[in-house]
């Protein structure tokens, strides 16, 4: 029996990633409405102009209650690139 997942609500993280544009793009094929929280730019234009998908421009630092509530679902796919360089002794 399929489920009917319409009105559901997921907030993925790090929203301008690889990983986290393709999950996102599986969400919105299954009918979920999609909050993508992203720092920066590079999310794909089929994501930015779906209307099941919202955009959260900040840090995940500055994710206000209300978006928090408004989900049923996080998922966690930021990080900061950063302690990447610095674990690895990238330049």
């Amino acid at each position: 029996m399929k489920k009917n997942f319409k009105n559901k609500r997921v907030l993925i993280t790090g929203g301008s990633g690889f990983i986290a544009t393709y999950v996102a793009s599986l969400f919105v094929q299954n009918g979920y409405e999609v909050v993508l929280q992203t720092r920066g730019n590079g999310v794909r234009n089929d994501l930015i102009n779906n209307k099941l998908v919202k955009m959260l421009s900040c840090s995940i630092f500055a994710l206000a209650t209300e978006d928090l509530d408004s989900v049923d679902s996080i998922i966690h796919l930021a990080s900061a690139g950063v302690v990447l360089k610095r674990q690895v002794g990238i330049n």
